[in-house]
């Protein structure tokens, strides 16, 4: 942690907040050995070349996905096991005459909120009918993100892109509409 002696006096100056900025590192053995079998491990099983699998094998169906959904997917980024999806505004009608009415205004005013609603639209339907866990990027490009782990093989990668391709032609502005209903009570009413 760096900081001025006395920026850092009066925020850890105290025995209730003096560990606050600590390492997790205590220098134990044991520490060390998990360490040194977390590296082994990286090694003996390759996970370098594990990754180069992941981001071909992900590469090659996300950009199928792409051509089959040209209107939705903007924008594909990725490396290795994470990867993002810039998902394109659909045609909101009533969903937005209504999250006008209702959002507050530091939510109306977002300029992402729309691109935020459509990915968490996504989000939550990966999860709540395919089992697969998506998550939102940074507050200022709202990406659809996905990383699987360096243990995933063909079977996981399917899993994820089919869960995508259903999503997708279920149709973005459907899926922001259920979205929607099924978590602004007012909107249902």
């Amino acid at each position: 942690l760096t900081a001025r002696s006395h920026v850092f006096a009066k925020a850890y100056d105290n025995l209730a907040d003096a560990m606050l900025q600590s390492t997790t590192y205590y220098g134990f053995g044991e520490e060390n050995i998990t360490a040194m079998e977390a590296i082994r491990i990286v090694v003996e099983d390759d996970y370098p070349a594990r990754s180069r699998w992941i981001e071909d094998y992900l590469s090659a169906g996300l950009r199928a996905l792409q051509e089959k959904y040209p209107d939705d997917i903007e924008e594909i980024r990725g490396a290795g096991a994470l990867w993002g999806l810039k998902l394109a505004r659909p045609s909101l009608g009533k969903v937005a005459a209504t999250l006008t009415k209702i959002a507050p205004k530091s939510v109306r005013n977002d300029s992402h909120l729309v691109d935020k609603l459509v990915a968490g639209a996504v989000v939550d339907e990966a999860y709540r009918v395919h089992g697969v866990l998506l998550f939102l990027g940074s507050n200022q490009d709202t990406l659809l993100k996905m990383s699987l782990p360096l243990i995933a093989g063909q079977e996981e990668c399917d899993q994820l892109l089919g869960c995508l391709d259903a999503c997708l032609s279920a149709g973005l502005g459907a899926l922001l509409a259920k979205f929607v209903k099924n978590n602004m009570p007012l909107v249902s009413s």
